[in-house]
């Protein structure tokens, strides 16, 4: 089954007041962000009352939550396991490769 990872890069408990959150998928791409007012909002804010994003997610993974994939609720200071964290940085360097081919 295919993960989506929500987590935040706030340093701290994840009670500061303000954390940038993600939902990464397993495959490393950032479906979402959100400047959360703390990371118990992290779920809502990202997924649970967001019916938007549900329906993106659904494309994403090919089906339902609980079917198709399942959401990682990481706590403050947790990343997605480092394989996913590869992906993501080699989406990024793609596409800065293919930013600066354009210029």
């Amino acid at each position: 089954m295919r993960k989506l990872y929500l987590f935040t890069n706030t340093q701290g408990n994840g009670f500061t007041g303000w954390e940038h959150c993600y939902a990464m998928s397993d495959s490393g791409e950032v479906m979402a962000t959100h400047l959360c007012s703390g990371i118990n909002f992290m779920y809502g804010d990202l997924y649970g009352d967001r019916p938007e994003r549900k329906e993106d997610y659904e494309k994403e993974f090919g089906g339902k939550e609980g079917e198709a994939f399942e959401v990682i609720i990481l706590g403050a200071g947790e990343t997605p396991p480092d394989e996913v964290y590869k992906k993501n940085q080699k989406l990024h360097d793609e596409k800065n490769k293919e930013i600066n081919e354009d210029n």
